[in-house]
């Protein structure tokens, strides 16, 4: 009984909803987040990050896909917004998996759609493609402790299918 009317007097008290919405930590998404490719077609993936008005100085990124469905034709960090490279952007298109570590000098950064790199795949066989960030990521805040401050993380859901018929080929010997 008294642990009803706990419940009960719980369910009373109004939520703040802005001390809610403060406690928001840091974003990583994809763009797209879904999209149709013909196979055998690339195409661009974009990873952003959003610091919800947070100062962060270091993200590890890790990123798993399907190598029977896509295939990383390269990554590229000539725009991102991380300056030092913990380690060297690395892919396996074996294991189906990218890795990037990095950040920025102190004050670090706060942005609401920061780009951390762009990764370009391949198409390879029809069906559905999912890209996820694995367990493994994460955004250290510039707090002096590295806190891990990443809460949210979006991917992407692709299909692939075949490409449209090329057409007949015609040719005259006359012109």
């Amino acid at each position: 009984m008294i642990r009803r009317l706990s419940i009960f007097l719980l369910l009373l008290i109004p939520l703040n909803t802005s001390s809610v919405i403060a406690q928001e930590g840091a974003s990583l998404f994809l763009e797209p987040q879904a999209g149709t490719f013909a196979v055998g077609s690339t195409f661009s993936v974009f990873v952003f990050i959003n610091t919800n008005g947070k100062a962060v100085n270091a993200i590890e990124l890790d990123l798993k896909f399907d190598p029977t469905k896509l295939q990383v034709v390269s990554p590229t960090t000539d725009t991102s917004l991380l300056k030092i490279w913990i380690e060297t952007p690395a892919y396996s298109n074996s294991q189906g998996t990218i890795s990037l570590k990095g950040g920025v000098p102190s004050p670090g950064i706060n942005t609401n759609k920061g780009l951390l790199t762009t990764i370009n795949f391949r198409a390879k066989s029809t069906g559905s493609a999912g890209i996820k960030f694995a367990g493994e990521s994460r955004v250290l805040a510039d707090d002096g402790k590295g806190t891990d401050i990443l809460t949210n993380t979006t991917g992407a859901a692709l299909k692939l299918i075949l490409p449209p018929p090329a057409g007949p080929i015609i040719s005259s010997p006359t012109h």
